[in-house]
């Protein structure tokens, strides 16, 4: 049975690392899975320099209709990506089957602190200049994990 794992948070706190591990993990349980990162598929669709309200709602909703065409066909689906918006949390919740949302939080200052690519030098930055807003219920939340913990949560809450 497919599902559909959305991993969220601002940027730069580790969804495309938590992703990953999660593929990897996926792979090694020989689950049929496919990995959509956000930053990648925003560049494939040329959607990159707008970040008004309304495209990054048009954008989430292609990564969440795009999910669920793959997951309809049994593949199992990782999203990575920002799409901090209540309307896309909750339209996954009423179309995504086996919809699971992970939450990834970690302190700004930490993040600032390691912004590798600059993000936070930029003017229009999700949980700074432009409001976040948190999913309400996600299935999990985690909060500050390092890197190297990250492996083990998986196998031993997600999978």
């Amino acid at each position: 049975m497919s599902k559909v794992y959305w991993v969220t948070g601002i940027s730069g706190v580790g969804k495309t690392t938590f992703a990953n591990i999660l593929k990897k993990q996926l792979d090694k349980k020989k689950i049929s899975s496919i990995l959509i990162d956000g930053d990648e598929l925003r560049e494939i669709l040329k959607k990159q320099n707008n970040y008004s309200k309304e495209n990054r709602v048009e954008v989430a909703m292609i990564y969440s209709k795009l999910a669920k065409l793959i997951s309809d066909q049994g593949i199992t689906v990782i999203v990575s990506t920002i799409s901090l918006i209540k309307e896309i949390h909750l339209w996954n919740r009423k179309n995504l089957k086996n919809y699971i949302e992970i939450l990834i939080k970690r302190d700004l200052s930490e993040i600032i602190k390691n912004d590798e690519r600059n993000i936070y030098k930029e003017s229009e930055v999700v949980g700074m200049s432009i409001d976040a807003e948190y999913p309400e219920k996600a299935n999990f939340v985690l909060e500050n994990i390092k890197i190297d913990e990250i492996e083990k949560y998986i196998r031993k809450h997600i999978l």
